[in-house]
Parts: structure tokens; sequence; C-alpha cells
């Protein structure tokens, strides 16, 4: 689920790209840029709907369908991980719990006494740090980037649209910057 994906930023630039040179040389163009393409499956896809001449609104629509599953996985994941964190902590309380009874079982060997208690201990100091130093952590983790995977999609999905509408590729620019935070938009043709 935690992987390395290309900026917003880049990938606005690299569609622009792409609309230009769908605008001097034609949409079929693209497909001569099938390499570079099939890095990331989700580029290709919507270059292969823009080349097959699908309208701009089935483009939308096939790639936000994409998009949703995609975010409804990531969302998934971060709950499973959020909820593991919420019940971490009382799995180590229940280890304690354990290590309890079995000290107190052993309570005419005063030797096993502290080893046991150790344990109890342990169980709850395990159970919190896996709770709120890992799990909880790794939720967020994925849940940003989650977020940035969504704004990658729609950066693409936006400019595939536009090249399926022969738009000018400086209004491409205005809408992919409309999308992407202040800090990281573009001038490309600047």
């Amino acid at each position: 689920v935690v992987r390395k994906i290309a900026s917003a930023s880049t990938m606005a630039s690299q569609m622009l790209d792409l609309s230009t040179l769908a605008r001097k040389r034609g949409i079929l163009s693209l497909s001569s840029h099938d390499r570079e393409l099939s890095k990331d499956a989700f580029l290709k896809q919507a270059v292969q709907l823009v080349g097959d001449g699908f309208q701009a609104a089935d483009i939308e629509h096939f790639l936000q369908k994409e998009i949703d599953i995609e975010h409804d996985q990531h969302h998934r994941a971060a709950n499973i991980l959020r909820r593991a964190a919420e019940i971490a902590p009382g799995m180590g309380l229940i280890g304690t719990l354990i290590g309890l009874v079995q000290m107190l079982a052993q309570l005419e060997n005063p030797s096993t006494i502290g080893p046991a208690m150790a344990i109890a201990l342990l169980t709850t100091f395990y159970g919190a740090m896996l709770g709120n130093v890992v799990l909880a952590p790794l939720a967020v983790k994925v849940e940003r980037n989650a977020s940035e995977a969504a704004l990658l999609r729609t950066v693409v999905m936006a400019g595939a649209a536009s090249i399926a509408k022969q738009e000018n590729p400086r209004r491409l620019e205005i809408i992919l910057n409309s999308l992407l935070p202040a800090e990281r938009r573009i001038k490309y043709f600047d």
C-alpha cells in the first residue's frame, strides 16, 4: 500500500508535454511514448483511452471510477491500521493480566515473581508502543499517500480529458494549477 509515487507537479508537466505533442502532431503521436507511459499504468490507460478516440466525458467517467476504487482501497487499509492501533494497547493489557495470573499462581516461589512481573509489564509496553508508535503513524502515512495518489490521478484525468477535447495546452496549465496546492503549481509556459 505504501509506495513511492511521482509528484503531482511532475505529472502535471508530463501531461502538458503530452498535450503539446498531441496539439502539434496529433493524438495518435502519443502512442510513440508507450515505453515512458508504461511506467505508470493509470497514465498509460488514460493515454490509451485518448488514443482510442473516447470522448472526454467518457474518459473522465472511466478514470474517476478507477480513482474511486483506489481511494476506497487505501481508505480501508488506513481504517484497518487505525483500528489495530486502537486495539494494540488493550491486547497489551490482556498480556499483563495473563502475566499477573502466572505470577500469583506461583507466589510460593519468590524467584519467579520478578520475571513474571517483567513479562506482565512488558506486554503493556509493547501494546502501547505498537499502537502509538507503529500502527497509528502508519495509518496516517497511508492516508497521506492516498491523498497524493488521488491528486496525481486527478491531474492525469484532467490532462487526458483536455487532450481528448483538443484544448490549448495553456488552458490545460490553468486547469492543472487549479488542482495543485499553491506551493506546487507549475509554470510551464513562462
